[in-house]
């Protein structure tokens, strides 16, 4: 009777603990669209099942969304003329750099917020809300809400040798960043 016991517990633990079959391997292309813009801007979602890239069309060029599920890139409304997208934490929104401006603007379509003049390039979107990016004409590093508002300088060009500020960029957990100083 003991030998049937142990049989029974060890087919038991097998059948409980035993190893679930294999996942199975997801594979996908993402070959650049005709309108791909060569200078790679693009941003891609938090969940990673978007891209957002700068495409140019008839000499246009435009921010166009391409869902992973989806072969096809569809233009997103009132981006026209707009470069350096990135995406909201959230996934619903991206933050574009066009006619010297910072704009925001749903995925899907909608009103397009100026929320920042003077803006030249390389926006960093922070889970705090904040969109941080590379301010004209200093060249230094702002923040300002993502639904707009006040404009906070967060660096400083003290020294005529220091060069000008851009790719800010926020470590995990958002109290620490790093950026890029150009110059000597």
């Amino acid at each position: 009777i003991r030998g049937n016991y142990g049989q029974f517990a060890l087919a038991l633990g097998w059948a409980l603990l035993r190893p679930g079959p294999p996942k199975a391997v997801e594979r996908f292309s993402l070959a650049p669209p005709d309108a791909w813009d060569p200078s790679a801007q693009f941003s891609v979602s938090p969940d990673g099942s978007a891209v957002v890239f700068r495409g140019v069309v008839e000499g246009s060029a435009q921010l166009f969304l391409r869902r992973l599920d989806n072969l096809l890139a569809s233009p997103v409304p009132g981006t026209e003329g707009g470069g350096w997208p990135v995406i909201s934490p959230d996934g619903r929104e991206v933050a574009f750099f066009a006619e010297g401006q910072l704009k925001v603007t749903r995925l899907q379509g909608g009103v397009v917020r100026t929320v920042a003049d003077s803006a030249a390039c390389c926006a960093t979107w922070g889970p705090d809300g904040f969109v941080y990016y590379s301010r004209l004409p200093q060249f230094t590093i702002g923040r300002v809400p993502a639904g707009g508002g006040a404009i906070e300088t967060l660096t400083n060009r003290d020294q005529e040798d220091d060069g000008n500020h851009g790719f800010f960029h926020l470590l995990p957990g958002g109290k620490v960043a790093v950026f890029t100083v150009y110059g000597e």
